[in-house]
């Protein structure tokens, strides 16, 4: 029974196997991700439903990873797949493809890159650092939409008012 519960948390950490990719696994989930949400195109409340049931699959499976079940780190990529999913639930999104890309592509930014906040957080809580960051570069990214779609709206009048 234990094999299989460890299987199970294998499958969900590593997002269906993608984890075991070399070198791509989160892009690659951030791309997925965003596939289904194109495939799926549900409303807001129904994303922030999957990100709470996928954030409680996550913690068992994450859980039998601090027992020390895997030695291989990098194939913990389900937090990529709920911070895309936080980062595509802004409304902003629903409006075309471009801001698609545009939410994909701040996302992967702010997911990818190495701050103090990531060492602070690998310092105070190892195991769930991968989640918290993925978890805020999600919000961030969101913020950062919602200032450029206002940007982005605001724009013709400014511009119009300049012309005078």
């Amino acid at each position: 029974m234990k094999k299989i519960i460890d299987f199970f948390a294998v499958i969900i950490i590593s997002f269906f196997g993608i984890g075991f990719i070399p070198n791509v696994s989160g892009v690659l989930t951030t791309i997925i991700s965003a596939l289904i949400f194109l495939i799926l195109n549900f409303p807001d409340y129904i994303i922030y439903s999957l990100i709470v049931i996928s954030i409680l699959i996550y913690i068992p499976a994450n859980l039998s990873q601090i027992n020390g079940i895997f030695e291989n780190k990098n194939i913990n990529v389900f937090p990529k797949f709920i911070g895309t999913f936080f980062t595509l639930s802004s409304p902003v999104i629903y409006y075309s493809i471009e801001w698609i890309l545009v939410s994909i592509f701040v996302f992967t930014v702010l997911s990818s890159n190495r701050t103090v906040f990531d060492r602070y957080l690998k310092t105070k809580i190892k195991n769930w650092s991968i989640l918290i960051k993925d978890l805020t570069a999600g919000v961030v990214a969101g913020i950062v939409l919602h200032v450029l779609y206002a940007g982005w709206l605001i724009s013709p009048y400014v511009l119009g008012y300049l012309e005078k």
